[in-house]
């Protein structure tokens, strides 16, 4: 009840008559102070801001004044649309980490009647403990090559903490994660959340032994810090 999926939309005045779609993913709900808001990567809700994921050219004519955004309240089974609530304000993005925070406004108890906001664990994971992460996955169906056609469906999957390295979390999951996944959340047994997934590493990447396949995510002890310091 705290995963939902999210859209970005955008529209050039000049060339375009209607927003079009710009990216889908994952989004959770966590309470900030006495409100909640919703977490998601930064790469999806601002791709202006992540060129080295998004070389082509017409990025360059999106940006934060042309680009809105809703929510997806899904059915748990069948990943069909129960509700969608458009969210008025622009993301608000982390400078370095592949994080963003889009507020519930305006506020919709219709909502929240389907929502219940996840705990940030206070702790970190250690390296082998069991963990799920929930999403939303982006399903291609033959002859599907625009993404506002595409199915989502949720999932549920299973893995453990790998490790940190190089300034970066990873966890390994029973299988790897499809597109649409970022931005879902990490948790634990208890359903603490202890993060929100960046990125998946190309499990074609063998040189990089077990990290190949596994997700990147950023830790609820990082995402505590940053929500305190924009309040």
């Amino acid at each position: 009840r705290a995963v939902c999926s999210i859209s970005a939309w955008f529209r050039v005045a000049e060339h375009m008559a209607e927003h079009e779609i710009l990216s889908r993913s994952s989004a959770c709900l966590v309470p900030h102070g006495d409100k909640c808001v919703f977490l998601t990567s930064s790469h999806v809700v601002a791709p202006w801001k992540w060129r080295n994921y998004y070389p082509q050219d017409w990025i360059e004519h999106v940006n934060a004044s042309n680009t809105k955004y809703s929510i997806e309240i899904r059915d748990r089974e069948t990943g069909r649309v129960r509700l969608s609530h458009s969210l008025e304000l622009p993301a608000v993005c982390h400078e370095t980490l592949d994080i963003a925070m889009l507020e519930h406004q305006p506020w919709s108890d219709e909502v929240m009647a389907h929502m219940e906001p996840l705990q940030l664990a206070s702790r970190q994971l250690e390296e082998g403990q069991d963990v799920r992460v929930m999403g939303h996955e982006i399903v291609d169906e033959p002859g599907d090559d625009i993404d506002d056609v595409r199915e989502q469906l949720p999932r549920d999957v299973p893995g453990r903490m790998l490790r940190r390295t190089s300034g970066r979390s990873f966890i390994k999951t029973a299988t790897v994660l499809g597109d649409g996944m970022c931005g879902g959340p990490v948790l634990d047994p208890d359903l603490q959340c202890h993060g929100v997934i960046e990125g998946i590493v190309p499990p074609s990447n063998l040189a990089l032994g077990d990290l190949a396949g596994a997700a990147a995510f950023v830790e609820a002890t990082e995402l505590t810090s940053w929500l305190r310091s924009l309040r």
